[in-house]
C-alpha cells in the first residue's frame, strides 16, 4: 500500500514539474502572439499587442537583465484578442529594456513573448525657422524653402509642409513650392511632434493667357409662365465659348412677381411682367429676357372640412379644415364614443354618402372644396327608449285587438243564446 502511494506521489511530482517548466518558457516570437509592441514616453511604458482565444494576459517591464521593474494592468478585448497596458515607471536612458507578456487560457496553455525598447533622452523642438518670410514666383515655376529645427540635436527633426491654397501654390515634403495660378498662398512648415510652426507668404505672378468675354446670349428673350411654376431655367451662353471667366450674375426687376437662382432657375410667384437680366463678371455684358407671369387657372389647393359633434371622434383633428393639393387625396377615420356604440353612422361628402374601406374613409382626385358631415349618431339610451316605446305601442295594439275580438265573441254568443234558448221557448 505504501509502495503504491509513493509511486502516485512521484507521478504527481513529475506532472507538477512539467507544469512549472512549461509555464516558465519564454519565447521572443511565439506564434500565438500576432503582434507585440512597446514604447516609452518619458513617464509610461505603453504596450499593445494581440493574442487571440480569450487568454488572460499579464505584462511586466524588465531591465535588460530580465529583472522585473514594474507590472501593469492589462485591458483585454476577448472578441478580438487585442490588449493594451500603460505602466508608469521611471526609466533611465539605456538600451535593451524588455516588456515580458504572459498569456494563459485558464491554465490549459501558457505562452509568452518579449518586446524590446530603448530609452533615450528626448530633446524637444524649441523653434522652426524658414529661410524666406515671403517669396515671389511665377506661374508654373518653382521655389525652394528650407526649414531649420532649433535645436539641431532635437530628437525628432521631421517637419510637415502644407499650403493654405493649393490652387495658387503647392508645396511638397521637401519644401519645393510650385506656382499654380496668380494669387497669394501661405506655406506652413510644422514640427512633426509639437506645436512649433513657421510660415512664408508666396506671391504667384503671371499665368496662362486668358480669353476675354465678348458677349452673352440667353436661351429665351421672352418667356410666359403660370404663377406657382418653378421648373423653368434660363441658360446663358458666353461668347466666345472658350472664355476664361464665364461667371454670370442673375437679376430680376421685381422679386414679388418671380425669383431666379444663381443657376438661372425661375420661380413664378404671381401675375405680372418683369425683366430678367444676366451680366458677365468679365466685361459686364448683359442679356435680358422679358418674363410674363399669368395667374394660375387652377387655385392648386382645396379645403377639406372635418365635422365635430357629440358621440363620435374623427382623426385627424375633427372640426378642422385641411388644405389638399389639386388632384390629391385625403383620408380619415371615425370612431364612436362610449355610450354611442349602437349607432350606424352615415358619412357624407358634399351630400353624397361615403363608405369606408377597412375602417378608413378616403376621398381621391380632389378638384373642389369638400365638406364632410356625419349623420345617424345617437346615444345608446336614446335608441333603447325608442325601442321600448315601440314595444309598448305594439302591446297596446295587441290588447285592443284582443278586446275587440272578445266583444265580438260575446255578442255572437249572446245572439246564439237568444236565438236558440229564449226565442225557442217562446215558440213552444
Amino acid at each position: 500500500m505504501k509502495h503504491k502511494l509513493l509511486v502516485a506521489f512521484a507521478i504527481l511530482g513529475i506532472f507538477a514539474l512539467l507544469s512549472v517548466l512549461a509555464a516558465s518558457v519564454v519565447s521572443a516570437d511565439d506564434s500565438d502572439f500576432t503582434s507585440l509592441e512597446a514604447s516609452y514616453d518619458g513617464t509610461y511604458v505603453n504596450v499593445t499587442g494581440n493574442v487571440p482565444n480569450k487568454y488572460q494576459v499579464s505584462v511586466d517591464v524588465c531591465n535588460k537583465n530580465g529583472m522585473t521593474l514594474a507590472s501593469g494592468v492589462v485591458i483585454y478585448d476577448e472578441s478580438t484578442g487585442d490588449f493594451t497596458s500603460r505602466i508608469k515607471v521611471p526609466l533611465a536612458e539605456n538600451t535593451g529594456y524588455q516588456v515580458q507578456v504572459t498569456a494563459s487560457d485558464l491554465g490549459k496553455k501558457t505562452v509568452s513573448a518579449t518586446a524590446y525598447f530603448d530609452v533615450v533622452n528626448v530633446i524637444e523642438v524649441h523653434e522652426v525657422d524658414l529661410d524666406w518670410f515671403s517669396m515671389d514666383i511665377r506661374f508654373n515655376e518653382t521655389g525652394k524653402l528650407t526649414a531649420k529645427i532649433i535645436p539641431s540635436n532635437a530628437t525628432d527633426l521631421e517637419v510637415v509642409w502644407s499650403s493654405s491654397d493649393p490652387s495658387i501654390a503647392t508645396v511638397d515634403q521637401n519644401g519645393v513650392v510650385t506656382g499654380k495660378s496668380p494669387g497669394t498662398a501661405i506655406i506652413t512648415v510644422a514640427a512633426a511632434k509639437g506645436a512649433k510652426i513657421s510660415t512664408c507668404t508666396i506671391n504667384v505672378t503671371g499665368g496662362p493667357a486668358s480669353t476675354k468675354v465678348k458677349g452673352i446670349y440667353l436661351s429665351n428673350t421672352s418667356l410666359t409662365l403660370s404663377a406657382g411654376s418653378n421648373n423653368t431655367t434660363l441658360v446663358a451662353a458666353i461668347s466666345p465659348s472658350d472664355a476664361t471667366n464665364k461667371v454670370v450674375t442673375w437679376r430680376i426687376s421685381d422679386e414679388s412677381v418671380a425669383t431666379i437662382s444663381s443657376n438661372g432657375l425661375i420661380k413664378a410667384i404671381k401675375a405680372g411682367t418683369v425683366l430678367v437680366s444676366a451680366m458677365t463678371n468679365d466685361g459686364g455684358y448683359t442679356a435680358i429676357c422679358t418674363l410674363t407671369v399669368k395667374a394660375s387657372a387652377d387655385p392648386g389647393l382645396y379645403n377639406v372640412g372635418l365635422p365635430a359633434g357629440p358621440g363620435f371622434a374623427i382623426s385627424p383633428t375633427e372640426g378642422s379644415v385641411f388644405l389638399v393639393q389639386s388632384g390629391g387625396s385625403f383620408s380619415f377615420k371615425l370612431a364612436l364614443n362610449k355610450d354611442y356604440n349602437k349607432s350606424s353612422p352615415v358619412v357624407k361628402v358634399n351630400g353624397a354618402t361615403l363608405n369606408p374601406i377597412d375602417g378608413v374613409y378616403s376621398i381621391s382626385n380632389i378638384t373642389e372644396n369638400k365638406n364632410i358631415s356625419v349623420e345617424g349618431v345617437y346615444s345608446d339610451s336614446m335608441l333603447n327608449d325608442n325601442a321600448s316605446g315601440s314595444g309598448s305601442s305594439n302591446g297596446v295594439l295587441k290588447i285592443a285587438l284582443i278586446a275587440v275580438a272578445l266583444v265580438i265573441a260575446i255578442v255572437v254568443i249572446l245572439e246564439l243564446v237568444y236565438y236558440y234558448v229564449i226565442k225557442g221557448k217562446k215558440k213552444k
